[in-house]
């Protein structure tokens, strides 16, 4: 920009450094030091005052900031050591989805704080009664063990419940949005499929074998909803290889897809490939790290197991000769 301007102005801008690499600039020690205290005061006062009025926001307004999910991410919510406690299965479901929309988030570009928010609480509403839901492990048959109509009706309750107790904590309304709309409006697909074998095509009211949500609308909510059946289809699997988990991830968002889940959503095509090639990544390595978990403690297992039967022989060998 210098070489274009006019020559009289280059002439004037030439004088002044002149003037200014001539003048007697008299340096003091003091006056650096006095002016390196001010910056950093300045900058520490700045930064108080961003930090207060980030809490004073977060407290007052209704909007939720990613300083507010970021408190989140630490997981030592009151209602979380509670799900860990009393449901130990979908604690550690939650996580799994928590690490799914995560990266799905980022690989999407959404608020990836926001998508670990909401998959951590998504399902709180499954404190109410929590052994009735078999990923506890408490109770293997308690979901088999009455009708088919009060399946779906525990199963759909724990929406409402968990929107009930959010409210109750005083989570961020966006939160209780998310719990809302982890089901959409969807089918509960297992109690609905066993009424159909035993029905036919004859079920008479859908409503009681639907969730009561809404539709997800955000795109943090949409890849909560994904992840969340992803997750538990994948986890319900055994001994399924790589293009099992692959055809199951892609069976779940074709299902979604049809069943008008993903309408209301912000999202694009682009963004479900790349969502879904992302969940596809992530319980692929999760999937083989668990197995080789699995052949190690085995291993492990029939060592201890080997060495145990090694000493007893040793010993009745020792009791037969002496």
């Amino acid at each position: 920009m210098f070489f274009l301007m006019k020559p009289e102005n280059m002439l004037f801008y030439l004088r002044m450094v002149k003037k200014l690499l001539l003048h007697d600039i008299v340096f003091s020690p003091y006056l650096l030091v006095e002016e390196l205290v001010f910056i950093f005061l300045t900058s520490l006062i700045t930064a108080f005052i961003s930090l207060l009025l980030l809490q004073i926001f977060d407290c007052f307004r209704k909007i939720s900031t990613n300083f507010s999910y970021q408190k989140v991410l630490r997981k030592n919510h009151s209602l979380i050591k509670e799900l860990k406690e009393k449901a130990p299965g979908t604690y550690r479901h939650s996580i799994h989805v928590s690490k799914l929309a995560m990266r799905a988030a980022e690989s999407v570009r959404a608020n990836s704080s926001k998508a670990f928010a909401f998959s951590l609480f998504h399902d709180i509403g499954k404190l109410k009664s929590p052994d009735v839901f078999i990923e506890n492990g408490r109770s293997q048959t308690g979901l088999d063990g009455v009708f088919l109509e009060g399946n779906a009706k525990i199963i759909r309750q724990h929406v409402d419940d968990g929107c009930e107790i959010a409210k109750r904590k005083k989570l961020k309304d966006e939160i209780v949005e998310a719990i809302s709309q982890h089901h959409g409006d969807d089918r509960i697909l297992y109690v609905y499929n066993k009424e159909q074998e035993r029905l036919g095509n004859n079920v008479d009211d859908m409503r009681k074998y639907t969730y009561s949500g809404t539709i997800p609308m955000e795109l943090e909510s949409t890849i909560l909803m994904l992840a969340g059946c992803c997750e538990a289809a994948v986890s319900a699997m055994r001994d399924a290889d790589d293009e099992v988990i692959r055809n199951k991830v892609e069976e779940i968002f074709h299902g979604k897809f049809e069943r008008k889940q993903l309408d209301h959503s912000k999202i694009t095509l682009e963004e479900l490939a790349r969502i879904k090639a992302s969940f596809i990544a992530t319980l692929l390595e999760e999937y083989h790290s668990l197995q080789k978990i699995q052949k190690s403690v085995l291993n492990e297992l029939i060592i201890n197991q080997s060495l145990k039967l090694i000493k007893l022989l040793y010993f009745l060998f020792l009791r037969f000769y002496s």
